[in-house]
């Protein structure tokens, strides 16, 4: 009947938005999941497949505390399966494409038993951490609650797809963390050999101050293989208690993110929180094998856990900081920009410190500090997968590439950036530069390679343009199916109504749109369910509730 129920919700999203509810039985512990609102809910979701008219789907999730002992567990599963119930079809497309694409080569087998074990030791130790400490720590009772909403939607994928994999909510939450897993484990650095780190460069970011504090603008870009593009825009409000009974709300009940088909954070990750933050991130290369042994089992929660539980509790990009620093997995490491809207004020003279605030991970080192001065005095931030601490620079051994590449201030993006900032004055002109892609006439995208230029080499990347058959001196400026799959833009208006503007797909700004049907590489990579022709226009992200 569950099913069922899934495949004419589906149904009906295609057709325009559905509602399903979700109640919970106190005396038996049931959950039941209803169309429509039925009395008693204690989470709604609204969902809107949107995808063949501009490359997005739209799901937004709200909770509210029930009469029961333990209100907030309740509303985190019941969260997780109304995600599950309504979205079931893209979250079975997005398993098929991705989750099981991820180890789906012969040489996989042995390095995907390797990240599995470790996920299943690391989620009992995580797991039997929230019994002890969830009462007297408040971290461990966020941690306990996300992990209630992955049980949630994981009851609900067995629900509603049949074969499920036990373990299906946890990839799609966990899939970035078992990248770096598949290469830093024991097991698998003898493996890789000397394949070293991932070498794709994941996302740019740029944060635009514009002159006499007109305005504020983050925008973010998407960078990875085009099997990813099943895309969501989020809005989750669970108005979870800081605390113990009797506990203030948390700092952000509500989050808008850009994601994926049942992922909890938006991994991407560009979240919007009702605290007044943007955090968004660039990933970074860990190039120093002995860094890998800081992977451990214990002591250690997953990136995407503590993503979550850091925008749920935080009110400055420190507390942020703070939170997410605690418990570091040095998985899924990246420099994180949190921006912190309440601290700008439209017109003001200066920049007040806390506007801007970096993190920056590798296995066993986490820092971050107030840069505000530094986007104050160049009137822009930018970041592209480049460290900048040199503390990072260097245990990453990011500093040794020597490349220019492998530099903060010589990278062809940060020159673009350099170059280029100034154009975003808006919205419109900021989404415009995120998008942008001219690496056949621009000469910062040229590279010492058979075509002399990359299509990687630009902020918005396109490799599935490059030749073949070129020779380039680094396989990330080669020809890929890969690629910026998207571009977000936010400012102040529309950050404190937690909007923004979004464009999916691969640029096509000054590029011909992506089509699967005319890509000879179509038959080679997986993408069920996705659009055939990717040249849709911007969209204006705002909500129903």
């Amino acid at each position: 009947m569950l099913r069922v129920l899934a495949y004419l919700l589906a149904t009906a999203a295609a057709a325009g938005a559905v509602v399903i509810s979700v109640t919970h039985d106190a005396a038996s512990g049931n959950y039941s999941v209803h169309d429509g609102e039925a009395a008693g809910w204690v989470v709604r979701a609204n969902f809107s497949d949107q995808q063949a008219a501009t490359g997005w789907a739209r799901l937004e999730i709200e909770g509210r505390p029930s009469e029961d002992e333990d209100a907030d567990q309740v509303m985190a599963f019941a969260a997780g399966l109304a995600e599950a119930h309504i979205t079931s079809n893209m979250i079975s497309d997005f398993i098929y494409n991705v989750v099981e694409d991820i180890c789906a080569k012969p040489a996989d087998g042995s390095r995907c038993a390797a990240v599995n074990e470790y996920f299943g030791r690391n989620l009992e130790w995580t797991r039997k951490k929230v019994e002890s400490s969830s009462e007297r720590d408040p971290y461990w009772r966020q941690v306990g609650l996300v992990l209630s909403q992955m049980d949630g939607l994981q009851q609900g994928i067995e629900d509603t797809i049949p074969g499920a994999r036990p373990d299906a909510a946890l990839w799609l939450n966990a899939f970035p963390d078992a990248m770096d897993l598949k290469i830093g484990l024991p097991v698998n650095k003898k493996l890789a050999g000397a394949e070293g780190p991932s070498g794709s460069d994941h996302c740019s970011v740029l944060v635009r101050l514009l002159p006499e504090n007109a305005d504020l603008l983050v925008g973010h870009n998407t960078w990875v293989d085009y099997n990813y593009m099943s895309r969501l825009l989020k809005k989750v409000t669970l108005p979870f208690r800081s605390g113990a009974e009797g506990a203030d709300t948390v700092a952000a009940p509500t989050v808008a993110f850009s994601g994926f088909p049942g992922s909890i954070a938006s991994l991407d990750d560009f979240h919007i929180t009702s605290a007044g933050l943007v955090t968004t991130e660039t990933s970074l290369d860990n190039y120093n094998k002995d860094l890998w042994t800081f992977l451990t089992t214990s002591n250690s929660v997953l990136q995407w856990i503590r993503v979550s539980v850091a925008n749920r509790v935080a009110s400055s990009g420190q507390e942020w900081h703070n939170a997410f620093k605690r418990y570091n997995s040095g998985t899924y490491n990246n420099q994180w920009m949190i921006v912190d809207y309440k601290k700008f004020e439209v017109g003001a003279e200066g920049a007040e410190p806390g506007l801007l605030w970096v993190t920056e991970q590798m296995p066993g080192l986490l820092v971050g500090d107030d840069v505000t001065q530094v986007l104050a005095h160049a009137g822009y931030w930018a970041s592209y997968n480049q460290p900048y601490f040199p503390i990072i620079d260097d245990i990453s051994g990011n500093k040794r590439q020597r490349a220019d590449f492998f530099s903060h201030n010589k990278n062809p993006r940060a020159q673009l950036f350099r170059r280029d900032h100034v154009l975003a004055t808006n919205v419109t002109s900021a989404l415009r530069l995120m998008r942008h892609n001219n690496f056949t006439a621009d000469p910062l995208s040229s590279c010492n390679c058979s075509t002399g230029y990359s299509a990687d080499n630009a902020i918005a990347s396109r490799r599935d343009l490059n030749d073949p058959d070129g020779t380039y001196p680094l396989k990330r400026l080669g020809f890929q199916m890969y690629g910026a799959i998207d571009a977000k833009v936010t400012s102040a208006g529309l950050a404190e109504r937690l909007e923004f503007v979004a464009e999916a797909g691969p640029t096509h700004d000054s590029q011909p749109a992506f089509q699967w049907s005319s890509s000879p590489q179509a038959d080679a990579v997986r993408h069920r369910g996705q659009p055939d022709r990717w040249e849709f226009a911007p969209v204006d992200v705002t909500w129903s509730w």
